[in-house]
């Protein structure tokens, strides 16, 4: 490697190249504009029962634009309920991330990964706590994040990922256990396998008022049966051979980044806005202290479906009684 004299080194030291978000993937976005009697306005988040492919431009509603010219290269439905995508990297916790996080207002207050939480005071304290509850309702409320980092399939871009982020415990613990079958089915291969992007509708339990409701929920699966996928992983091994070698030393890099909280700090204004709306009359939070990161972060098949519900169960029966949402909105998965 050519050396450089002192101080004359064209690229800045110690900086890690992190996964540029070019567009999202979206099963939700902001509903109209609405005032309380203290004049103070707000969105209230919609969720729709498929996906929305998105640009980073926003629109005048304050709604990410949706990305025509991309689904119309990938032929997909108006309303698309699949999406085709391939992931980067083996490692589960590279391509999905998920954490417990609590925002006051629009700060990230703290956040944690089921053991351990840094608080804005960069306090370590036990995780989760009592604010995880289903029965807590302060605007402080604790919920899991999940953030799904893939490349759209056919979208002829190179250099950039789509990002799908959920605070809805059944889409993040779905795609958590979908990616860990398949990896398991494979031998530990991920990257490269054609997989698809689903939406799914699941009969739940509303805990406030005990009715039935209908929740969309997205999970990842492979179009084949398991003699097809061991058949993909292989070949992509066979042709893959060094270039799986040199993705060890990426993935080393990759976990340096993402390990902190980067990504939702930097984040934290959308998705406080569309997965944290305010009460219509709660007057403004406190301010907390900022975080300060040290490191960089943030169809029905031919055959079989890889699919695993949120307790690896079947899906419940039309007569058995529907499990339980912890907090209804939470859970439609956007």
């Amino acid at each position: 490697m050519r050396e450089y004299e002192p101080g004359k080194n064209p690229q800045i030291k110690g900086l890690i190249p992190g996964l540029t978000e070019i567009g999202k993937i979206k099963i939700g976005r902001k509903g109209a504009e609405r005032k309380n009697a203290e004049g103070k306005t707000w969105q209230l988040p919609e969720k729709v029962d498929h996906f929305i492919v998105t640009t980073l431009d926003r629109g005048p509603d304050n709604n990410f634009l949706p990305d025509k010219e991309l689904c119309a290269r990938l032929k997909l439905a108006e309303k698309p309920k699949e999406i085709p995508i391939t992931l980067l990297f083996d490692d589960l916790s590279l391509n999905f991330q998920s954490r417990y996080v609590c925002y006051v207002g629009k700060k990230l207050a703290c956040s944690g990964d089921g053991e351990n939480a840094i608080t804005a005071g960069h306090k370590i304290i036990p995780c989760p706590c009592p604010q995880k509850e289903p029965t807590y309702k302060g605007p402080d409320k604790c919920k899991m994040n999940g953030c799904l980092s893939c490349l759209i399939t056919g979208a002829g871009i190179v250099g950039g990922v789509w990002k799908f982020r959920t605070t809805g415990y059944n889409s993040t613990v779905g795609i958590m256990s979908s990616l860990s079958l398949i990896a398991t089915m494979t031998g530990g291969f991920l990257a490269g396998i054609p997989l698809r992007m689903r939406i799914m509708p699941k009969v739940a339990t509303n805990p406030d008022n005990g009715q039935s409701v209908t929740i969309y929920v997205v999970g990842i699966t492979f179009a084949g049966d398991m003699a097809q996928l061991q058949k993909t992983s292989l070949a992509i091994a066979q042709s893959n051979a060094e270039y799986r070698q040199r993705m060890i030393g990426v993935e080393d890099a990759m976990r340096k980044l993402i390990s902190v909280d980067a990504e939702i700090v930097d984040q934290a204004g959308d998705i406080n806005e569309e997965h944290y709306p305010p009460e219509p009359e709660e007057p403004e939070e406190p301010e907390v202290p900022n975080i300060t990161v040290t490191t960089a972060a943030d169809t029905q098949v031919d055959t079989v479906e890889v699919k695993v519900t949120h307790e690896g169960a079947p899906e419940p029966a039309a007569t058995e009684t529907p499990p339980a949402l912890s907090d209804p909105l939470e859970l439609f998965g956007d």
